[in-house]
This record gives structure tokens, C-alpha cells and sequence, in this order.
């Protein structure tokens, strides 16, 4: 699981994106961007939230120890 705590669009902060799964939040290296699922519409799409690196205080990854050496989307 993972969360991203990040300064609002407006100024305002921290916001907290909590309890996402590996493939729900990753960091785009070409944009300098990080992409965070934040929910899914009625349709079932993903809707993703881009978050500028430059405003994210910090990013948390909770592995289990079986995980601790197998690459993740962040490795890249």
C-alpha cells in the first residue's frame, strides 16, 4: 500500500491520497509528474489525479517482505 501527501492546487495542503495499491500510484519520470488513481466512474474507468513532483512533501510504500526485492513502477 502507498500514499502520496502533496500541496493542494490551490495553495492549500497537505492532502493525503491514502491505501493505494502498487498499480495506483506511480511516477511518470518523463513529465516529472506522479499519478495516483483516485477513484473510478460509473462506467468503471480510472480517473487519475496528476500531481507535480514539486508540490509532493513525500510518497510512502509499505512492502511485505516477500516484495522487498522485486522492482516496483517506482523504480523506474
Amino acid at each position: 500500500m502507498a500514499r502520496i501527501v502533496y500541496q493542494g492546487a490551490e495553495g492549500e495542503g497537505p492532502e493525503i491520497i491514502d491505501d493505494l495499491g502498487e498499480d495506483e500510484l506511480w511516477y511518470h519520470a518523463d513529465t516529472s509528474y506522479w499519478v495516483a488513481k483516485v477513484e473510478e466512474d460509473d462506467e468503471g474507468n480510472d480517473v487519475l489525479r496528476r500531481i507535480p513532483g514539486r508540490r509532493v512533501y513525500y510518497v510512502e510504500e509499505t512492502r511485505r517482505a516477500e516484495e522487498r526485492n522485486v522492482p516496483s513502477t517506482w523504480d523506474y
